[in-house]
């Protein structure tokens, strides 16, 4: 059994961090615990009908795409799919939970943030798990992994899932409050700014992973170059979400 450093389970802490910070933070500002639950109920529907959906299809359609568009073009329509996936599951789904849900429909603002910070808290709990899954996998392989080697590389690269789940969890609380008031005000034009907003992110992420190769790259100034689109990215759905928060 190979020995993997303690170092490296700091992703995992840090990630788990981002999800009882929020806890706490919900709890502390009395808001709702069971709406923050819905929260989490609708990420977790949404990301595996999407899974579901591109474990079916996303070959097909890329294979279609390259076929009738060619190589060029076809890479700028499979980023832009990628997108507009996330657009349509995860922005369509929180429309409906918060349409259907009366709950969900009159709620204040305190548990429209408590919403939003469950939807992306969730996904954060996921991707800490899931590493902690590769970690303790990593101990029972004969194969050599040079990602859990202790080089100045691997350590800077430590804190970038950490940076990550923070933007993502600003992206998704913008999302999910644009949905909220376009629902209760009636005006949907802010339903399509946080689709387009998804759709944007999603797309960025898409190229990244298609173009890049951001999966398997193990550099780290790379990685923080990427990071910094997100946090970018972060920065606004926070932004947003401040401007939106009633007088």
């Amino acid at each position: 059994m190979k020995k993997i450093y303690p170092v490296f389970y700091i992703s995992v802490i840090g990630m788990v961090a981002v999800v009882v910070i929020s806890m706490i933070y919900i709890v502390v500002k009395d808001m709702s615990v069971g709406i923050f639950l819905l929260g989490a109920l609708s990420w977790i529907i949404s990301y595996f009908l999407k899974l579901i959906w591109a474990g079916h299809m996303n070959k097909k359609i890329f294979k279609m795409l390259k076929a009738k568009l060619g190589n060029a073009l076809s890479k700028v329509v499979s980023w832009s799919y990628i997108g507009i996936l996330t657009g349509i599951f995860e922005c369509g789904l929180v429309l409906a939970f918060v349409y259907f849900i009366p709950v969900l429909n009159q709620a204040e603002w305190p548990d429209i943030l408590s919403f939003g910070i469950g939807f992306g808290a969730v996904e954060a709990l996921y991707m800490g798990l899931s590493y902690l899954l590769y970690l303790i996998g990593s101990k029972y392989t004969a194969e050599p992994d040079d990602r859990l080697a202790v080089t100045k590389n691997n350590l800077l690269l430590i804190p970038v899932a950490t940076v990550e789940r923070i933007s993502t969890l600003f992206v998704h609380l913008y999302s999910c409050v644009l949905i909220f008031v376009a629902v209760q005000h009636n005006v949907y034009s802010y339903f399509w700014l946080s689709f387009a907003f998804k759709t944007l992110v999603d797309g960025i992420a898409g190229w990244l992973i298609l173009e890049k190769d951001a999966r398997k790259t193990n550099i780290a100034s790379q990685q923080w170059s990427y990071q910094i689109i997100f946090a970018i990215l972060g920065l606004i759905g926070l932004y947003g979400t401040i401007k939106l928060t009633p007088l």
